[in-house]
């Protein structure tokens, strides 16, 4: 009886070549990177490299293995960011922690790390950084991996963002990062050479229109009616803080650049203001620069 019941169970159970192939059925109506968020769930849930996933197709997922993909898969369908699944997020070559009290970092924010560190390499002294909004911390930690001797802090008003950063921190071994908890940055003392920014700025009735924003931290995306509400006040509390040479960087919805490099004009006179786009051709980055 005992042999009649395991034949039984070898039959109806499935190997990931089989499991791969339903679950793409299912997500590719709804998903154009089924393939690359299925093979993440499987890399998560076996703990295996997509190179042996690949050598063996046919190992039969135990009945744990294939519950808790199913799980995973339907909250996909339910289009969750698959970095909220898996609890990780890759930026600029670092692997971050990510939960939804945080905004998932996305590729395009890397040119705005990218060009502080350029930045940062031509400066003759350590950088000191300011990272308003930090969340997860993967700006302020991703420049300060690359620049080293700087140190910087990250301010955010969510407590529970602020604890992702500096567990971020611990695990990339980080020590030059600080993390505040404050409202933009009006309690911040001090001049600094480098400051990043990635604000709310979306206005607030495309948020509503948002598909994921109902996973992500609404907080880190609502800019307010026109979407400058959060620019515009970091702007006023920001003027006189930054040295000579210095760098503010701000990321921008894709229409804001004129707007945002208006408003920049009036707070840091004497500064060049340019914008910079992204690899879609689209305004991306306020670069406001003292030389």
């Amino acid at each position: 009886m005992k042999q009649i019941v395991s034949l039984l169970w070898v039959r109806m159970t499935t190997n990931i070549r089989q499991w791969r192939a339903g679950a793409l059925r299912e997500l590719i109506p709804i998903s154009v990177e089924a393939g690359i968020e299925i093979n993440a769930i499987l890399k998560f849930v076996l703990k295996r490299e997509s190179s042996w996933l690949l050598a063996h197709d046919e190992y039969l997922l135990n009945e744990a293995e294939a519950e808790l993909l199913n799980q995973l898969l339907v909250r996909l369908k339910t289009r969750e960011p698959l970095a909220y699944i898996t609890g990780v997020q890759e930026f600029y070559g670092l692997s971050f922690l990510v939960n939804p009290a945080v905004l998932n970092p996305r590729p395009e924010t890397e040119l705005l790390v990218e060009e502080a560190i350029q930045w940062g390499r031509r400066i003759d002294r350590p950088i000191k950084v300011l990272d308003i909004g930090t969340g997860s911390g993967a700006i302020l930690i991703s420049v300060l991996d690359n620049l080293p001797g700087g140190w910087g802090v990250g301010i955010d008003i969510s407590l529970a963002a602020l604890k992702v950063a500096v567990e971020n921190a611990r695990r990339l071994d980080c020590k030059a990062a600080v993390f505040l908890n404050g409202d933009l940055c009006s309690a911040i003392q001090g001049k600094f050479d480098l400051v990043c920014a990635n604000l709310p700025y979306i206005p607030t009735q495309a948020v509503i229109e948002m598909e994921h924003a109902r996973f992500e931290p609404l907080q880190s995306l609502d800019g307010g009616t026109n979407g400058l509400q959060f620019i515009a006040a970091v702007f006023k509390q920001l003027e006189g803080t930054v040295k000579e040479p210095g760098l503010l960087l701000f990321e921008i919805q894709f229409d804001q650049g004129e707007r945002v490099v208006a408003m920049a004009s009036e707070s840091f006179p004497g500064a060049q203001i340019r914008i910079l786009n992204d690899l879609a051709g689209l305004n991306r980055i306020v670069k406001i620069e003292y030389q």
